[in-house]
């Protein structure tokens, strides 16, 4: 046997994509893998001949999954077979074992090459090849039933850690994998060039080792499957080149095979073969220790077969074949991520095409990506799998980018409510491209799910984004009406710790207003979606009306967490103020206990039956010199003692707590207080206009709906108080009304023309009406007479008007009016004109 040649330099060339076909085709065309190489296709021949030819990422993996399914119909010859798998470098004589397993006969050839005599009766089976360069790209599958008997077959697989050209190199790797997966049972048979350990050792074990181990995929494997391997050594010499004597295989194991000086793992190996080590001479020379063709026969018959190959097989790779291996996929997820930041711009609308067109050329490269996969090692479906999911999880990552900026830098802080809203649709559109994405790839197993999950964040944090902002906007909107509510409310005469009590008042109120606006807004919204909607639709485009909807769900999303955003708001205030004002009356109460001159000394004896469990229905603190702190305290008890619910008739007459006192008493019955309270007597506590207008205000909001009495003599009452009290009842208020004591102010027609007006429109049964001693002429006269006369104040049977600077006769007639209207009533005594100031209460 010659040693092996050197391998040639590599040729840098580049394949045409054209070319492609041709060269799946010649491959394909090839019925048999020891058919001659000269009847390859040239580039075919090309390909296997120059190991450095260069081709474009897509055709390098174009022509490996070519090859290596070429590769898995050539298998399809191992299935059911009991395989005998011959392995080891290029130029190890596997070729030639099989021939000579088979029977051919041999013959030494010019520079000592071993070829098969040519009146071999057997031809040979397998082609023999006599450089450093393996002959095929699949395994040689080929019955072996004449030789070693029934179910048996030969795979003389292709060298294995030479440098024959990267895509043959793996394709090998995986159709070898394919043909012993394929086989109902292996055995395995490594042959090992006797120089190849003669010139490096320690090089050629390592060799050995790492072909099994790729082989087996671990040392473990290799120990536990040693009685199934047979190391075959070939082209060894009969005899010492030297001495002349014979070489037996006991001398080659001491000298070649001895484990010393290498690394644990090549000594473990090299143990566990240690009984399964062979060597032969191709013509039956070597002393006894040698196998002979019938002794090769029986040992391999012998070898416990391999059951289920495919569980524990492996492709092999080298490392050179690695590298490349790595490369390729680098540079093809390279031109994925390429493809993918392309479609990233026509989502934003920066070129001129469509996104979806865009995305299923990504998804295209992405499977022929995932294709490399059929080589069958952990290495490349994990390489490739991990290209392919990092790449789309970058396109992901970018696109998603404006929804990860909505949560930088303060984003949607309400600074800029227009930049928060473009920042929102522009996140929007982001995860749209992402669904156009997503549709594309549903078919690709490997980035689904993690991208799905991806996306769900995505939507997650938008979702929470968009809740922020809604949120944001609804406490703003709420803090905003607030403000002017709080300032409709004003700065009280009782002080800063009174307003409370009047904000608690003007809170539902506002939140009312803040309600019925959201209705507004939502029909507003409504309107203007449905008026966008028919635009597009007139328009015939088919994809903005989608986009358009999204919007418009995403529009409504937001009105409705804004609206629960501001009541949720409001709420917390009402309960807030709510405490405040428990705090602020039980302080209040508290001062009060014991202070000297304070409100329970002034009221005395009598006032502290406010405080019994069971009150009268009478409360009289009349002249107790109250001042408007005293009213404050006065209308605290109304509001938080329950027993003082019942109370019937308060007279508040002869105290000085002027128009603050009224104030305070109409926000008491304003929170509901003095619910059952009929009479009300207010006589000579200098009121004036504005303390009516807020007692009427109260009244119009429904206080104090039992009321029939009201006497409001000898205050300051003019025509704007009257005014205010007049509007109170033509909206319902005091609809039990029937005397109003109104003398001793400064009420002008005006004033009193406006009340009859109101108690006409009302329907208001007032009875008695006193408004003597005011400042009332003759135009306000002459409207009660027009009422009186039309029939529209048919209660009244009581009038007094003197004192007035109206005309007589005019009041006279009048007065005449209303006793004409009770001619049907039991005769009256006329009671007698208030002229004088009065210190004791009138009496109804």
């Amino acid at each position: 046997f010659g040693r092996p040649t050197c391998s040639p330099g590599p040729v840098q060339s580049t394949i045409s994509p054209t070319l492609l076909p041709v060269l799946a085709a010649a491959a394909l065309s090839l019925p048999r893998m020891q058919a001659d190489a000269a009847s390859l296709d040239p580039i075919t021949k090309k390909l296997l001949a120059s190991p450095g030819l260069e081709l474009s990422p897509a055709e390098s993996r174009a022509c490996l999954v070519r090859c290596i399914a070429h590769g898995e119909a050539v298998a399809s010859r191992a299935a059911g077979k009991r395989i005998v798998v011959v392995l080891g470098n290029t130029g190890a004589g596997k070729s030639a074992f099989i021939n000579y397993l088979h029977g051919c006969k041999f013959q030494y050839e010019e520079e000592d090459k071993m070829v098969v005599r040519d009146d071999s009766e057997l031809e040979e089976l397998m082609r023999i090849g006599h450089t450093n360069r393996s002959e095929t790209f699949s395994p040689q599958v080929e019955d072996a039933t004449d030789s070693l008997g029934s179910g048996f077959a030969y795979a003389d697989c292709p060298g294995f850690l030479d440098n024959r050209g990267f895509e043959i190199n793996v394709a090998n790797a995986a159709n070898v994998r394919h043909t012993v997966c394929a086989a109902s049972s292996a055995v395995v048979v490594v042959v090992v060039n006797y120089y190849s350990l003669r010139a490096d050792r320690g090089k050629g074990l390592h060799d050995l080792l790492r072909i099994l181990l790729s082989l087996f995929g671990s040392v473990e494997q290799v120990e536990a499957h040693a009685p199934s391997v047979l190391l075959a050594i070939s082209q060894a010499p009969v005899t010492h080149p030297e001495t002349g004597a014979a070489m037996s295989i006991e001398r080659y194991m001491r000298t070649l095979l001895s484990p010393s000086g290498l690394d644990t793992a090549t000594g473990e190996v090299l143990h566990a073969l240690s009984g399964r080590v062979c060597v032969f001479h191709l013509l039956g020379r070597g002393d006894s220790s040698w196998l002979t063709r019938d002794a090769l026969l029986e040992r391999v018959r012998g070898l416990p077969p391999i059951g289920t190959p495919s569980s524990l097989f492996q492709s092999v790779l080298g490392s050179e074949d690695r590298e490349r291996l790595r490369a390729l996929i680098a540079a093809l997820g390279k031109d994925l991520r390429e493809c993918l930041s392309r479609c990233e711009l026509l989502v934003r609308g920066q070129l001129g095409a469509t996104s979806a067109a865009g995305f299923g050329e990504a998804a295209r490269l992405a499977a022929e990506l995932l294709e490399l996969r059929v080589v069958e090692h952990g290495f490349v479906s994990s390489l490739v799998e991990g290209e392919v999911l990092a790449a789309a999880r970058e396109s992901v990552a970018s696109q998603v980018a404006p929804v990860d900026a909505l949560f930088l830098d303060g984003g949607l802080d309400g600074g800029d409510d227009a930049a928060d809203g473009e920042r929102l649709e522009e996140a929007r559109g982001a995860l749209r491209g992402v669904g156009e994405l997503l549709t594309a790839f549903a078919g690709i197993d490997v980035v689904r799910e993690p991208l799905q999950a991806l996306v769900a964040q995505a939507e997650a944090r938008l979702a929470s984004a968009e809740e922020r902002r809604a949120e944001a906007r609804g406490r703003r909107e709420m803090a905003a009406a607030l403000q002017q509510t709080l300032r409709t409310v004003g700065a009280h005469a009782l002080g800063e710790e009174y307003n409370v009590v009047r904000e608690v008042l003007a809170l539902p109120r506002a939140v009312a207003a803040a309600r019925e606006g959201q209705a507004r807004r939502q029909r507003a919204l409504e309107r203007a979606h449905a008026e966008q909607l028919g635009a597009l639709g007139e328009s015939g485009v088919a994809v903005r009306p989608r986009e358009a909807e999204d919007r418009h769900a995403a529009e409504r999303r937001e009105e409705v967490l804004r609206s629960a955003a501001a009541d949720a708001a409001w709420e917390a205030h009402i309960a807030a103020a709510a405490d405040r004002l428990r705090r602020r009356d039980v302080d209040l109460l508290q001062r009060e206990e014991g202070r000297a001159g304070g409100f329970w000394e002034k009221v005395g004896q009598g006032g502290q039956a406010l405080r019994a469990s069971a009150p009268p229905a009478f409360v009289d603190l009349s002249r107790k010199g109250l001042t408007p702190r005293d009213l404050d305290v006065v209308a605290t008890l109304l509001r938080t003692l329950p027993p003082l619910a019942d109370v019937r008739a308060l007279a508040l007459s002869g105290n000085g707590f002027a128009d603050a006192g009224a104030s305070a008493l109409a926000d008491a019955g304003a929170h509901g207080a003095l619910a059952a309270l009929e009479r009300l007597f207010l006589d000579n506590v200098g009121l004036a206009d504005g303390g009516l207008a807020e007692l009427a205000a109260a009244l119009a909001g429904g206080a104090m709906p039992r009321i029939h009495f009201v006497d409001l003599t000898r205050n300051g009452i003019g025509d704007g108080g009257v005014a205010a009290l007049a509007d109170a009842i033509r909206g319902g208020a005091l609809p039990q009304l029937q005397t109003l004591y109104l003398y001793n102010n400064r009420v002008g027609s005006a004033g009193l023309a406006a009340l009859v007006d109101a108690l006409c429109a009302s329907g208001c049964r007032l009875e008695k009406l006193y408004v003597d001693n005011n400042q009332v002429g003759e135009a306000g006269v002459a409207a009660l007479v027009r009422a009186v006369e039309g029939g529209h104040l048919r209660s009244l049977r009581s009038l007094h008007l003197s004192g007035n600077p109206a005309p007589a006769d005019l009041v006279q007639a009048a007065v005449q009016a209303v006793e004409g209207q009770a001619a049907g009533d039991a005769p009256r005594k006329r009671p007698a004109p208030q002229t004088r100031d009065i210190e004791a209460p009138p009496v109804d």
